[in-house]
């Protein structure tokens, strides 16, 4: 009899191929030795499958999500007020390239992730209650648009 199921064994490999996670997180994540992960990495040639996925839309989206989240905290370091409106037009194009980019992508969770950043960035920038609200709307339809 096998030590893993098959559920635990499909988890790992979710997080390394999928999603990119290092042996070590995995393993802390689903109490698994490192060495057993190593093992299946190594011999379930999940290293190899990782690196095709590499140019997919997947890791598309996922670059383009980090991309987002550091411009959102770059925005969110200016003083109040010293956003410009190129800067906004460029992060609201970054969105919609993000947005194409998301399929065969759980893209509502990394929308919520990055929303974790905006949504300081939003409140510390527009100081006026009734500009946030339209803002906080326009997000609230992006993340009805990405829900799978």
């Amino acid at each position: 009899m096998a030590k893993y199921s098959e559920d635990v064994i499909a988890q790992a490999r979710r997080l390394y191929v999928e999603e990119g996670r290092a042996v070590r997180q995995i393993s802390q994540l689903l109490n698994v030795p490192t060495a057993t992960i190593h093992y299946w990495v190594k011999n379930r040639k999940w290293k190899e499958v990782r690196e095709e996925m590499a140019g997919s839309a997947r890791s598309i989206y996922e670059m383009g999500v980090k991309i987002l989240r550091g411009k959102l905290k770059e925005l969110a370091d200016m003083p109040a007020g010293k956003v410009s409106p190129a800067m906004l037009d460029g992060l609201n194009k970054l969105m919609r390239t993000v947005e194409s980019a998301r399929e065969n992508v759980r893209v509502f969770e990394c929308a919520v992730i990055a929303g974790e950043d905006f949504v300081p960035f939003v409140r510390k920038q527009i100081p006026d209650e009734q500009s946030r609200a339209i803002v906080f709307q326009v997000w609230e339809a992006f993340l009805d648009s990405v829900k799978e």
